[in-house]
């Protein structure tokens, strides 16, 4: 399960990272490629369903304290990365390009975390 908390991390802070590009979209930072900006809004939207999917998923294989869990590491996370890393657009592409990879290998050690849960 340690595995799971790390990621969690790992995914929580792309996800921080993902939203500070889509507030600086907001702002009025546009960049010369529309799919670009696309593809950032979408991994924002994906992300958000995703994570609360997992949370779900999470409390429904192993219970109501390892969703806990869940949610204070990725808060954690979130926090402490806020507190050190600086605001730059070299960050903001990386964390939302490494979500997704994140959310797949996430996904998949649910899937197979699942089978030994029961």
């Amino acid at each position: 399960m340690w595995i799971i908390y790390l990621l969690s991390a790992a995914l929580s802070i792309a996800a921080f990272e993902n939203q500070r590009w889509v507030r600086a979209r907001i702002r009025g930072v546009r960049g010369s490629s529309q799919m670009v900006g696309l593809f950032a809004d979408g991994t924002g939207a994906v992300l958000m369903v995703f994570r609360l999917a997992f949370v779900v998923a999470i409390f429904y294989f192993f219970g109501w304290i390892e969703a806990l869990a869940i949610i204070a590491i990725s808060f954690g996370a979130s926090l402490a990365w806020a507190a050190i890393a600086r605001d730059s657009a070299m960050t903001w592409i990386i964390g939302t390009v490494a979500a997704w990879p994140l959310m797949g290998a996430l996904g998949y050690l649910l899937w197979a975390a699942r089978k030994t849960a029961f």
